[in-house]
């Protein structure tokens, strides 16, 4: 049977196993899903196993470039930079461990989430992700911190050398992002959640079940959020928590948002997609740029309050508050989402077209 390649390769949170794992059951009939995941990420490994998948190729994540002390990446060129990125003998190596997995897996089709040395080096390859992970072709996001800059364009063009250095194939690319992004590349977002400010979202990966909300209070956040004390202390008793950095645990996502009344969250890309397709009102606690484009699409929404970690004595009233505020409009902007956009069968049809 052929094989289809599901990689993932840069990030750590659930939203881009559940992307990868949505989509390879969906398009199962087109062939055999082969997982390739940095290793050293068990519980990475034990959510794909959970799902029903067992074939799974580990490779090595380089060592993050060091940064100062109190250091954030401010566009995605940043994250790219620090990874390996940042310079020819930093990338080369890593480029070379990738395509001898991809050699030797020999798929006929890569699904690239999150996954930029993939998407350079498989073809065909159909690039899925939320839209932080895949820049349009401007190389500067808007401006949503305070403390952002510009310098996005800067680092893009920089990287862009870097890349082409390493492989002359890229030489046509013209910016880049064109370096890691198929013609195949869909954003599994519904548009209003572009955080470029475009509007190419196809559609969460998971269906939109709007139903009526639960009783309990779903907390995911992140133990790097400044205030992340003081928010753990103001949770109502019936929370549900999870703190990223602490809890080591897997959890159903799907049993959470259909038991959750609202979301708490520190503005993660796959918790506002559940959340949003499940029309629960949520509160963010956004800490780094791309949690605050996250979160600062959640509000233009009105599905969402958002409140800055320099605010404690907002905390609970936002949590209090919220929920009665913007429930009803969760709900209707959720089944509006799953009326107009198709997400995972964007997907599949992508695939189909490349292996029919």
């Amino acid at each position: 049977m052929k094989t289809i390649l599901y990689a993932w390769e840069i990030g750590d949170g659930y939203g881009h196993l559940q992307n990868l794992t949505m989509a390879a059951r969906t398009c199962v009939r087109y062939g055999n899903p082969v997982f390739a995941i940095p290793e050293g990420e068990p519980l990475a490994e034990a959510y794909i196993r959970a799902r029903g998948f067992t074939e799974i190729e580990t490779f090595k994540r380089p060592e993050t470039a060091l940064r100062p002390d109190g250091w954030a990446a401010q566009s995605f060129a940043d994250v790219l930079a620090t990874y390996a990125y940042g310079n020819a003998d930093r990338m080369a190596p890593h480029v070379a461990e990738i395509q001898s997995l991809i050699t030797r897996i020999s798929p006929v089709l890569t699904v690239a989430e999150c996954a930029p040395t993939f998407a350079m080096l498989a073809e065909p390859c159909v690039a899925i992700g939320t839209s932080w992970g895949l820049p349009d072709a401007s190389p500067v996001m808007p401006l949503y911190l305070w403390s952002q800059s510009l310098q996005g364009a800067t680092e893009s063009e920089r990287l862009l050398l870097v890349a082409q250095r390493v492989l002359p194939a890229l030489k046509a690319c013209h910016t880049f992002a064109e370096c890691f992004q198929p013609a195949d590349t869909l954003p599994l977002c519904y548009p209003g959640m572009d955080v470029w400010g475009s509007s190419r979202g196809v559609g969460p990966a998971r269906a939109c079940t709007v139903s009526t909300p639960g009783e309990t209070v779903f907390a995911y956040l992140d133990a790097q959020y400044p205030a992340i004390e003081t928010l753990l202390a103001v949770l109502p008793y019936n929370a549900r928590v999870h703190v990223k950095g602490r809890t080591c645990e897997l959890f159903d996502l799907d049993d959470e948002m259909a038991r959750a009344s609202i979301v708490i969250h520190h503005g993660s890309a796959g918790i506002a997609h559940a959340a949003l397709s499940a029309g629960r009102p949520q509160v963010c606690f956004p800490w780094h740029v791309e949690n605050a484009a996250n979160a600062y699409k959640l509000h233009a929404l009105g599905v969402a309050a958002m409140v800055g970690a320099g605010e404690p004595e907002r905390f609970a009233e936002q949590i209090r508050d919220t929920p009665e505020s913007v429930a009803d409009h969760a709900q209707a902007v959720a089944s509006a989402i799953g009326d107009s956009y198709p997400g995972l069968p964007a997907v599949e049809a992508a695939v189909g077209r490349h292996l029919r």
